[in-house]
């Protein structure tokens, strides 16, 4: 449950970044997302969970997706899902792969991603438009809250105003 926990927190710091732009944050959410994959059994889904969770952060911050071990993680989440997650868990990390490989340039992982997340929302009996609209209604709230939260001043500009 701790590794649930952190990754809860790691969550929030991730928002709390897109919300007011603090890159801080983002580096808050990956020591989570380490102390989630510290805490969580050896090769179970949240452990695999975490760790795509923190590669996706990383790219976030400007590195570069270790492939190696964000690809690894997906299919120990694939391969669990039947057991812990569903075909939802499936297809929400499928969507999260293809879109990871598309920003990469990467064909075959595209491939990978998009046939699994069609094989989970067919036997899931949900429309696979359902994961990506997700993200876009959710990437136009996060910069309304955005554009209206003025808590956050950025150390950068105000230096130069």
């Amino acid at each position: 449950m701790k590794a649930e926990m952190c990754r809860d927190q790691g969550e929030w710091w991730q928002r709390w970044a897109h919300l007011t732009g603090n890159p801080e944050c983002l580096e808050r959410a990956i020591r989570c997302y380490n102390k989630a994959i510290e805490t969580a059994t050896e090769g179970s889904s949240a452990r695999a969970v975490a760790t795509m969770e923190r590669e996706i952060v990383k790219r976030q911050r400007g590195k570069k997706i270790n492939w190696g071990v964000f690809s690894s993680a997906y299919i120990k989440v694939v391969e669990l899902s039947p057991k812990a997650g569903g075909w939802d868990r499936k297809a929400a990390f499928s969507w999260w792969y293809t879109r990871e490989a598309i920003l990469a340039g990467r064909l075959e992982e595209i491939k990978q991603g998009l046939n699994n997340l069609r094989e989970a929302c067919q036997k899931g009996k949900t429309p696979w438009i359902k994961y990506p609209l997700k993200e876009i209604i959710q990437l136009l709230l996060f910069k309304a809250q955005r554009s209206t939260y003025t808590g956050y001043k950025d150390p950068y500009l105000a230096a130069r105003a």
